[in-house]
This record gives structure tokens, sequence and C-alpha cells, in this order.
């Protein structure tokens, strides 16, 4: 049985007044804390969204990287095996032509398979990946 101030003034006892007044600037300070409690909460939500959005984006990221890296390295190996088959042309070498021809071919067959393949990336993947890339470097 709670009193409003004005109801615990008429009754004359100044106790039962504070303790009306105190009630009431509690109540107010409970539902400011509710309310400061449930923006917090939506908050924190909403920063729990941007985290695993970027934790997407970062593994779309490494994925793409990944595939690229795997891309660059075929690039890099068509490209010796054709200088290989134009030197091979230039002196006239034919059998080694038909051997980098076939080389060549089967390189496009295996990056065109590797195109196709969906690359799945887990945490475990960016950590090989960011191993792999420093032992490169050194």
């Amino acid at each position: 049985m709670s009193l409003s101030p004005r109801s615990a003034m008429k009754t004359g006892s100044t106790l039962t007044y504070k303790a009306a007044c105190y009630e009431r600037h509690l109540s107010t300070y409970m539902e400011q804390m509710e309310y400061e409690y449930r923006w917090a909460t939506s908050k924190v939500t909403r920063m729990i969204g941007d985290i695993n959005r970027m934790r997407g984006q970062v593994y779309d990221l490494t994925a793409e990287y990944l595939n690229m890296r795997e891309r660059a390295k075929t690039m890099e190996v068509e490209r010796k095996l054709l200088l290989a088959e134009d030197r091979a042309r230039r002196t006239n070498d034919t059998e080694e032509v038909k051997y980098l021809d076939n080389l060549i071919d089967h390189l496009n067959e295996i990056g065109s398979k590797i195109q196709l393949k969906p690359c799945i990336v887990t945490q475990d993947t960016i950590l090989i990946s960011s191993k792999q890339n420093t032992s490169e470097n050194v």
C-alpha cells in the first residue's frame, strides 16, 4: 500500500510523508535504470550484429584473397610455360612444343576446376593463410 506524497501529507505524519517521497523517488530511479538497461541491451545487441557482419566480411575477403592467390600462382606457371614454349618454337624443338602444349592444356583444365570449386573459409583457414604468408615473407 503506497501513498502518494500528497495523500501522506493529509495523514499528518512527517515520517509517512518522507517515506512516500522516497518511494516515489526510488520508483522514478528504478524506471530510469530499467530504461537505461533496455537501451544498453539493445546497443550491445546491435554491436554484436555489427561484429558478426564484419566477421562475415573478413571470411569473404579471405576466401577472395585465397582464390586470387591461387589464380596468380596458376597464371605464373602458365606464363613460365608459355615462355618455355616460345623458346622451344624458336629453336624448332617440336617434341618440346607438343609437351608444353599438353602441359598448358592440363593447367587450363585445373584452373577451370579451381574457379568452379567454392572456397569455404573458416577460422583455421585464416590462421593457416597467415602462417603461410609469414613463412613466404621470410
